[in-house]
């Protein structure tokens, strides 16, 4: 009876399909799983901004603050705004 060996293990199997279906299952979808998981985009440093200019115009129209305390949060919003770049 002839024996199949998986040329990434050695392990040995009887029947070739069982030797497809362990390289599939075993091999080359974990290296699949292994390629993505390494290329994982980093959040953009652009969605922060925006996130947070969101938040700072959020904490402006709260009607605990004060007029100055709103000024303070207006007066960050626009630097913010100014540092990040235009968006087209």
């Amino acid at each position: 009876m002839a024996e199949y060996k998986c040329k990434y293990c050695s392990e040995k199997f009887a029947k070739p399909l069982d030797l497809a279906r362990h390289v599939r299952m075993q091999h080359k979808r974990a290296k699949k799983r292994a390629k993505k998981a390494a290329v994982k985009p980093e959040p953009a440093p652009m969605s922060m901004a925006f996130e947070a200019m969101g938040v700072l115009k959020g904490l402006q129209a709260s009607p605990n603050l004060s007029d100055a305390e709103k000024k303070l949060l207006g007066d960050v919003a626009k630097t913010v705004e100014g540092l990040v770049p235009k968006s087209k």
